[in-house]
């Protein structure tokens, strides 16, 4: 409720009212897609036929969806935003990251309970981690941002992300809860980082439909992203940029 109330009161944004158009085909056609994908990779068991079956249904599905994205007036996926390095960059880097993360939360646990032979509350507890280290480094990136710029952070998001699954390959039965805790916290810390950095550094260049496209297809790929937060850093590295800015007209010329 706090939020919702500070979302009106304090956000002020101009918006253009317009009448919008829903691609019904788009979207009837990425859904059957999403679900052939979906059934191929959990129903392994079934019959060869039935997942060969499925994965036609997906590619022809999935061709067909392309085409209408190109000659729809507003695509549910535009299609040339994969077409810019940065935008492909930054979704593909979520993607695999989220999942990354949805097999941490599934594994894990079971891994504690049935390798180590630990308590569920001390299986959760690993997790707990990784939730605590995830809105920590959003909320440290914009101080992040003004120390070493936002590209220096979104790379060292990048390293702190798999160095955390890195502990994780060194996990045997007689392991502690500690190092299995201090891996999920980093996967946590990286992909809290990496989500907003990545979110920050389109909305800058990018103008609002273009943004909105990009957060379209963030939630199509992976994990929602905190949009407050984003705003916040993106005005953050915008005002050390700025300062930047004048302290180099203000050097002297040797």
């Amino acid at each position: 409720m706090l939020t919702i109330a500070g979302f009106l009161l304090f956000l002020r944004e101009k918006v253009e009212r317009r009448q919008a158009k829903i691609d019904y085909p788009g979207a009837l056609l990425f859904s059957i897609a999403i679900i052939s994908l979906l059934l191929i990779l959990t129903d392994t068991d079934a019959p060869a036929t039935v997942l060969a079956g499925l994965a036609t249904l997906f590619f022809v599905a999935g061709t067909l969806f392309i085409r209408q994205e190109k000659r729809a007036a507003e695509p549910i996926i535009s299609i040339s935003l994969w077409t810019r390095r940065l935008i492909a960059t930054c979704n593909m880097a979520t993607l695999l990251a989220g999942m990354a993360l949805i097999g941490l939360t599934t594994v894990l646990p079971i891994y504690v309970q049935g390798v180590l032979g630990r308590t569920p509350i001390e299986a959760g507890m690993t997790l707990t981690t990784l939730v605590f280290g995830w809105p920590l480094a959003v909320m440290l990136s914009g101080r992040l941002y003004r120390i070493f710029g936002i590209r220096t952070t979104a790379r060292a998001g990048s390293f702190i992300f798999p160095l955390g699954a890195l502990f994780l390959l060194f996990l045997t039965s007689d392991s502690g809860l500690l190092l299995a805790s201090v891996g999920s916290f980093l996967m946590g810390f990286g992909m809290g980082i990496v989500s907003i950095t990545g979110i920050v550094l389109v909305q800058r260049k990018r103008r609002m439909v273009d943004a909105g496209q990009r957060h379209r297809l963030d939630h199509l790929l992976a994990q929602p992203r905190q949009h407050t937060w984003g705003h916040r850093a993106r005005r953050c590295s915008d005002c050390r940029d700025q300062a930047l800015r004048q302290r180099r007209t203000r050097r002297p010329a040797s």
